[in-house]
């Protein structure tokens, strides 16, 4: 879009931080009208780009017109959202995407990645011996598994995991199916979505780890992307 485009394309970015995912898109060639919004003005303070609006306000209650964009991003944004906060950011979005526009979205991490790259490794182990089994069994497996540990943490601590972490920065890691669910019932459709393996077990060290013994169970997979489209409205099909 940013290279192909004649016109002036209205771009939002929801959640940027300090906006260096829209700062390294920006094309000085082309005509962008390009907001950075989020909850830190800390983090936007850090914006210098002259090009770049910058809005602080909450996620979940964006103060645009609707139909305002043509493309918007969130990079890293939907696991620090509970599924009802996540739900009503994708609500607010939706409204203020003009018919043809398009949502890009990476989340990280995804639900499962404790078991696979948390507490030093020693949660995986257990799978290991399971890994060659055909991706859906081993997926109702480590499904189980999580099941069990979640049983575990409840007689000793009084708390499953999801709720051990509700109250972290990542405190709600998704799986596909989880927000495939969440974008439709706020109103967009599944253009494309992709479970992929993009960082290394130790994002610090960046050493080889375990990884590739997983390959081909994509539920052990630490990134989510994709891309989500407004479903059109009763009236913009001429319904109403």
């Amino acid at each position: 879009i940013l290279k192909n485009s004649n016109e002036r394309v209205d771009i939002l970015d929801a959640g940027s931080g300090d906006g260096i995912v829209a700062t390294s898109l920006i094309q000085e060639n082309q005509e962008v009208n390009l907001v950075c919004y989020d909850m830190s003005q800390v983090a936007l303070s850090n914006i210098s780009n002259s090009r770049i609006t910058s809005i602080c306000g909450s996620i979940g209650s964006l103060p645009f017109n609707d139909n305002a964009f043509d493309l918007s991003w969130s990079m890293d944004v939907f696991e620090h959202l509970h599924d009802d906060e996540l739900g009503a950011m994708l609500q607010s979005l939706r409204k203020q995407m003009s018919e043809n526009s398009s949502l890009l979205f990476h989340t990280f991490p995804t639900q499962y990645d404790y078991l696979f790259n948390g507490a030093k490794g020693k949660y995986r182990y257990p799978l290991l011996p399971f890994r060659n089994l055909k991706p859906k069994s081993f997926t109702r497996l480590t499904r189980a598994y999580a099941a069990l540990l979640d049983a575990w943490w409840l007689l000793r601590a009084g708390k499953d995991r999801r709720e051990m972490i509700k109250k972290k920065s990542h405190c709600n890691p998704l799986t596909r199916e989880r927000l495939e669910d969440i974008a439709k019932r706020a109103g967009f459709d599944i253009e494309y979505i992709e479970l992929a393996q993009l960082y290394p077990d130790d994002l610090f060290t960046a050493k080889p780890g375990i990884q590739e013994k997983f390959i081909g169970q994509t539920i052990s997979y630490r990134n989510l992307s994709g891309v989500l489209v407004p479903r059109p409205t009763a009236g913009e099909i001429g319904l109403d």
